[in-house]
This record gives C-alpha cells, structure tokens and sequence, in this order.
C-alpha cells in the first residue's frame, strides 16, 4: 500500500485578482498552471524540478473534493470552501482555476483590499500524491531530477500567499516555459564558462610577462 505524501506547490506562476458584480466580491485566479518548470525544490531531502501536466488535476475533481481556500495555508484564516458552494475549481488548458465569494468578514475584506491592490498576488496549493502507476514520471533532465506529475491524488488546499513556496524566483520566472528557462539557464553556463576561460587566458599572460622578464634579468 502506497502512504500518502503532501507536498506544497507555489503554483509556477499562479495568480489572484479581485472582482465584484457591485453585490458579491470575489477572488479569482489559477492556484497551479500547466507545463510550467519549477526552479530547484527541496521536498524531504529530496532535491528536484517539477511540471503539472495538463489535466493532472481531473481525477480528484471529478471525486468532488473538499477544498479550502485560505491565506498562508493556515486553516484557522478561512475564506472559503467546495463543500460549502463558495469555492469553484476547475481545470481547464492553462491550469487550475478557482473562483471564491468572498466572505463578509475583517479577514475577507482585508485579503479583497490587498488582493485588489496587488500586496497580495500570488497563490498556492497542498496536494498529495499517492504513489500510483502513472501518476507520475522522474527522470533526469542537464543533471538534475525532474518530477513530472500526470495525476495528483488529493487537494488539500488552495492558498493565497504574500510570496510562493520556491526561493528566489518571481512571477516572471515561473510564467516562463520549460524551454525558455533551461535556455537561460544555459546561458548563464556558457557566460559563466566564457568568463572563467577569459580569467585563465589573463592569469597565462601574466606568467608569460613575468618569465620573460626573469629571462631578462638573468641574461
């Protein structure tokens, strides 16, 4: 029996905007988006670049999945929920979409007005995965392991955040495809590689200039 494993997931791009219909305020968004290359995570140890697969998220919506939203994935600031009907999710050809009606709250007011401002712009989602054949790829990718996910097994949350989960990354990088960001990062490589050979041909000067001033000398 495969144990479940929650993983927390900045949504490579995700994010949330604020809507009103002059009545109901509502929060709508993509908490994931598909074929989008993460930066390096490290999960448990384990040390790794991930891809959502469009459709990954089919299966557990079609079960109708108890979902919340929240802020900061703490439970104790709930904005909304799918069992209750203020929680749609759905996927469609970019990702995983949601739409909240927001709360008549200090907490709901709050999250609108930053959300509204852009303080608040970002989101993020706890899923599991359970282990199960197809579910998911690895392999390796220039070095590095890759987690490619076909099915997720269950969501736990949807989450809006001040900053995603991945350090060191921003809302351009992650809206980046998986080719452009191995295509920089090769980039950065060769001028990294250009750069070192640059300083060894400058170092291969100097001690050419040095012993043929010692040659002199001595002569």
């Amino acid at each position: 029996m495969q144990m479940n494993r929650d993983y927390k997931n900045s949504g490579l791009g995700a994010e949330v905007r604020a809507a009103s219909d002059g009545r109901k305020k509502y929060l709508i968004g993509y908490a994931a988006m598909y074929d989008r290359m993460s930066h390096l995570i490290n999960e448990n140890g384990e040390i790794f670049r991930e891809i959502l697969r469009p459709g990954c998220f089919d299966n557990v919506l079609s079960k109708s999945p108890d979902v919340i939203l929240n802020v900061g994935h703490d439970n104790h600031k709930l904005l909304a929920r799918t069992t209750s009907g203020t929680l749609e999710l759905k996927s469609d050809n970019q990702g995983l979409f949601f739409k909240a009606l927001v709360p008549n709250t200090v907490l709901g007011d709050e999250i609108y007005e930053l959300v509204k401002r852009g303080d608040h712009n970002q989101c993020s989602f706890v899923f599991y995965m359970d282990g199960s054949k197809g579910s998911e790829k690895w392999s390796r990718y220039e070095g590095e392991a890759l987690r490619e996910i076909y099915r997720v097994a269950g969501l736990r949350d949807v989450s809006i955040v001040t900053f995603a989960a991945y350090p060191a990354t921003s809302v351009k990088a992650r809206n980046k495809t998986l080719l452009e960001v191995l295509e920089g990062e090769r980039s950065a490589l060769e001028s990294h590689r250009k750069n070192k050979l640059a300083v060894l041909a400058m170092y291969q000067q100097i001690r050419s200039y040095k012993r043929s001033n010692f040659i002199k000398q001595i002569a």
